[in-house]
């Protein structure tokens, strides 16, 4: 089952990332292409959930009392990150008038004007920058010594570092990431940073019942 659900995650984020390099050439298909992906992604992640939802279960009927509390612990780390990020796609798709159709969704004013503030990161493109940072610092915090392979991994994926681009400059992880792209592409980028979160949860969750990494 955890290898099936990783096979799952790798799968998504090599399609994500090849339909986001060709996403600022936004034509039908490709908005309506991420709209599928975005659709596959969010059912994987509510398989992911209800698995996850079952190790908590478990975890939390166990006599283990050190491991109920960390279980505890990243429930609260990933759920704040999770629902930040619904909150933010939430306001995406207020922005347009059918939330369904993707061909719409071809615009990057959205988020262009809730993230930038012409050449600077704006108030609210910070707040992003420090949620990703928060789970990703608490993460490591919390679980590195027990589980410093899972904290590799979460510490890479959730890196927000400067990305270098294909000129050799350096670019703001969020202008490299979210400026310019159709609404669809952020969106569905969003939702994979959301699988992400729940697969590092269900590992962890997963190493504790083993009682090893």
């Amino acid at each position: 089952m955890k290898k099936i659900g990783i096979i799952i995650v790798v799968l998504g984020i090599i399609l994500v990332s090849g339909l986001y390099i060709t996403s600022r050439m936004a034509s039908n298909e490709v908005l309506e292409a991420f709209g599928t992906m975005n659709e596959k992604i969010i059912d994987a992640n509510e398989a992911t959930l209800k698995r996850n939802d079952s190790l908590m279960k478990t975890l939390t009927q166990s006599n283990i009392g050190d491991q109920q509390e960390q279980a505890k612990l990243l429930d609260s780390i990933s759920n704040r990150l999770n629902g930040y990020l619904e909150g933010v796609k939430e306001g995406m798709m207020k922005s347009i008038s059918d939330p369904s159709d993707y061909e719409i969704m071809d615009q990057s004013t959205y988020l262009d004007e809730l993230f930038f503030d012409g050449d600077a990161i704006s108030e609210k493109g910070q707040e992003f920058i420090d949620e990703m940072n928060g789970f990703r610092n608490s993460f490591i915090l919390h679980f590195n010594t027990d589980y410093p392979e899972i904290t590799q991994e979460v510490a890479t994926t959730f890196t927000t570092a400067d990305v270098q681009d294909r000129n050799g400059n350096k670019v703001h992880w969020l202008r490299y990431h979210y400026q310019g792209f159709p609404l669809i592409a952020s969106k569905t980028r969003m939702t994979q940073i959301q699988a992400d979160i729940r697969m590092a949860k269900q590992q962890v969750l997963n190493a504790m019942l083993m009682g090893k990494e």
